[in-house]
């Protein structure tokens, strides 16, 4: 059925009654939708023809409702009688002349009935009268006619939006929760429940005016991706270039090595065919003797098989032949002739093609404002004429160490070297080392072994939940201090035994007493430490104001040392109350990010400066500082972790290269204990058990990750360092 569209009386539209009843549908009295022509040429709605089909005598015959004439349906339906086109365009012809002279300039109808032309200003909705300014006057001050809502007409024409279901009524209301535009009636048949709001001119500024900011805002939001579009393509061109530069110098190393393995290969089977056919003429000697021996025992075979005597007679040359060669000596006893093997030489038995080494740049590319400079200088940095020196993270150089191809030896009855061989030569120079971290191997020669990893993330028990610490218990239990909380696992199953202290801590460093075995918490969220009991949780003190707590460390005789990352300094405390005992603020501090403690030494790792730094406990002094590890290292980057063994080295997790190295006090590099090939990345925190060689690690990348960075608490077994493991008291954070 047509849906039913209302239009409110006004005197514009009463002469267009009769109109309407031509544009009105003879059965549902509504307005035609989809108008279809019987054979009569009268037209009913399309779904009004429908129904008549469905409830007549016959699907087939249709009966005129106006003049009885019987229409014979088509045999697809209803849908294939024509559609009558004159009525929509009529229809559509008297809307628009209707909308048209509603907009046009009206007359004040109050002096129309005194024969008096005034140009109306006003209309009044409830009386649907047009009124000129001084009827309008008379109109307000009526009392019976004051509550009548009037419209100006010069604000409706500079809103100038026509209701869509009202073509005559502006736009005067917006509906907040069904953002709808209404107009004075739609506000009649709108859900009375929802609240309104008039629409003015200083509203639809102010609505102009945050469109047009945040367009701004979208458009620098725009040129800053086009200009990170064009940035990645000129990186992914260059990276391209790299790529195909790198595969030609692989297959034209790998083709030069090919070919000289060819010709090795032609060199030996020459060689090894000539050693043959040193026993071919032996065999050829041999072989001769054989056939005339064969042909003469043939021939007596025939005379004896003779059964007369003359023919046995008449053969006496026979018998000289046969004397003969028995008298004629063989070309010599058989020897065994040398076996010919193949025998690659130690020192060759590998070709080092090459290696890929990463070179590594100043960090990733960051965008910032104004982006259209700083691309531009980012994009002249990357010109041809500078990559020469400025290498990108990422670039990849291919390295080819002068390692001679294997070449072989031949000989006679030569065999595969044996352990116990005396004559053995020493075994192959190592290739040049590479330059990035990730190519490094350990310098030790027994390789730790990870013994527990613990990567599971989430908060529930048996998940880690972005750790930042972790320490051993004298019980062979294991603290992890996570993000708010303390979680004690078993540190041979890796089974979670309890949690501690659940949303009343944020950590920051983790250390243990060696006096009463408590743990002692730098707390980030309440600036200050916490003493608490490892078996059930309980706060047993609070004391300190620290602005950045972050590392600590405990000394056997009960002091605490503290570095605030925010203050950047260093603070010994006694642990018993927090009374500080000594306050060391030193320049030369950055960012004291971990602190361990040898002796009369207080060991910092600046985070910030990449140095690790030595100061006097008694008059804070910096005694000695160092970053550069030698090797192909080059500089500590972003040291984090750190802890010191009874021997007095030095233990760093350097972060950024994904490794743990060993220094001495006076800052020189000792070895690599891990590195990325024993499988760690981003080593942040690191804690040395006090009687076995097992070495807990925490691995962290949190910076703009959150819950999806890297995390990951590993124990490992590291041969040899029980000689060089921390005493409790000298337990470090992260």
């Amino acid at each position: 059925m047509a849906s039913s569209q209302w239009y409110p009386p006004s005197p514009s539209s009463a002469s267009s009654d009769s109109m309407d009843d031509v544009l009105r549908c003879a059965v549902c009295l509504e307005n035609y939708s989809d108008p279809r022509v019987l054979s009569c040429l009268h037209s009913f709605c399309f779904t009004c023809l429908e129904s008549m089909t469905k409830l007549g005598p016959s699907r087939r015959h249709i009966s005129c409702p106006i003049c009885k004439k019987v229409t014979l349906v088509p045999s697809p339906g209803v849908s294939s009688l024509p559609n009558d086109f004159k009525l929509e365009q009529f229809r559509e012809v008297l809307m628009r002349q209707s909308t048209n002279s509603d907009l046009s300039e009206k007359n004040c109808d109050y002096c129309m009935a005194r024969s008096n032309n005034t140009t109306a200003e006003f209309h009044c909705v409830h009386c649907a009268l047009y009124l000129c300014t001084e009827c309008h006057e008379r109109h307000s001050s009526n009392t019976q006619l004051a509550s009548h809502q009037v419209v100006s007409l010069k604000s409706s024409s500079e809103l100038s939006d026509l209701c869509c279901r009202h073509k005559l009524y502006p736009i005067r209301y917006v509906c907040q929760p069904c953002s709808a535009a209404l107009c004075t009636v739609c506000v009649l048949e709108h859900d009375s429940r929802h609240s309104l709001i008039e629409i003015d001119r200083s509203m639809v500024e102010g609505r102009r005016k945050e469109l047009k900011e945040i367009s701004k805002v979208l458009n620098m939001r725009l040129n800053e991706i086009i200009n990170r579009e064009k940035l990645l393509t000129t990186i992914r061109q260059q990276q391209q270039s790299n790529l195909n530069s790198v595969q030609s110098a692989i297959r034209e190393k790998c083709s030069s090595i090919i070919s000289m393995v060819r010709e090795t290969e032609n060199k030996l089977l020459s060689e090894a065919a000539k050693k043959m056919e040193l026993h071919v003429h032996q065999d050829g000697e041999l072989h001769v003797e054989r056939v005339r021996i064969e042909a003469l025992q043939s021939e007596i075979r025939q005379v004896l098989s003779a059964p007369s005597y003359s023919t046995v007679l008449s053969h006496g040359d026979l018998l000289q032949k046969a004397k003969t060669v028995t008298e004629h000596t063989l070309p010599g006893p058989v020897r065994t002739p040398p076996m010919i093997s193949l025998r690659f030489e130690p020192t060759s038995d590998e070709m080092n093609i090459g290696c890929l080494s990463e070179i590594r740049g100043d960090g990733d590319i960051e965008m910032s404002e104004p982006s259209t400079k700083r691309v531009s200088s980012i994009l002249s940095a990357l010109s041809p004429s500078k990559t020469k020196h400025k290498r990108l993270k990422g670039h990849h150089e291919l390295t080819f160490p002068n390692t001679p191809v294997a070449t072989s030896t031949s000989g006679a009855t030569v065999s595969s070297p044996s352990k116990t061989s005396s004559t053995t030569p020493s075994p192959p120079s190592s290739p040049t080392r590479p330059t990035s971290s990730e190519e490094v191997k350990p310098e030790s020669t027994e390789r730790a072994t990870v013994l527990l990893t613990i990567r599971e993330q989430g908060g529930w028990p048996g998940r880690i939940s972005q750790p930042c610490a972790a320490i051993f218990l004298p019980s062979r239990e294991l603290v992890v201090a996570e993000q708010n909380r303390l979680q004690v696992f078993d540190a041979t199953t890796k089974q979670s035994k309890r949690i501690l202290a659940w949303g009343k801590i944020q950590p920051a460093g983790l250390a243990l007493s060696s006096i009463d075995h408590n743990l002692v918490i730098t707390c980030k969220k309440d600036l200050c430490v916490k003493v608490m009991a490892p078996s059930s949780g309980d706060i047993l003190s609070i004391w300190g104001s620290f602005a950045g707590p972050a590392g600590i460390a405990v000394t056997s005789c009960g002091h605490a040392i503290i570095t605030d990352t925010e203050r950047r300094c260093v603070t010994v405390h006694a642990l018993s109350d927090g009374t500080i005992l000594r306050h060391f603020s030193c320049c030369q501090l950055s960012f004291p990010y971990s602190v361990a403690v040898y002796s009369d030494l207080i060991i910092v790792s600046d985070s910030s400066d990449d140095h690790v730094k030595i100061i006097d406990s008694e008059n804070g002094t910096v005694r000695s500082s160092f970053n550069f590890t030698g090797g192909p290292y080059g500089h500590l980057r972003r040291p984090h972790g750190i802890c010191s063994t009874t021997d007095g080295n030095i233990l760093v997790a350097d972060r950024d290269n994904h490794r743990v190295a060993m220094f001495s006090t006076d800052g020189k590099f000792i070895k690599n204990v891990l590195t990325r090939h024993d499988g760690i990345k981003y080593p942040s925190h690191l804690n040395l058990q006090t009687d076995s060689d097992r070495l807990v690690l925490v691995e962290s990348n949190s910076a703009g990750l959150g819950q999806n960075g890297h995390f990951c608490v590993k124990i490992f077994h590291v041969p040899g360092m029980c000689s060089a493991s921390t005493s409790s008291q000298q337990t470090n954070n992260n």
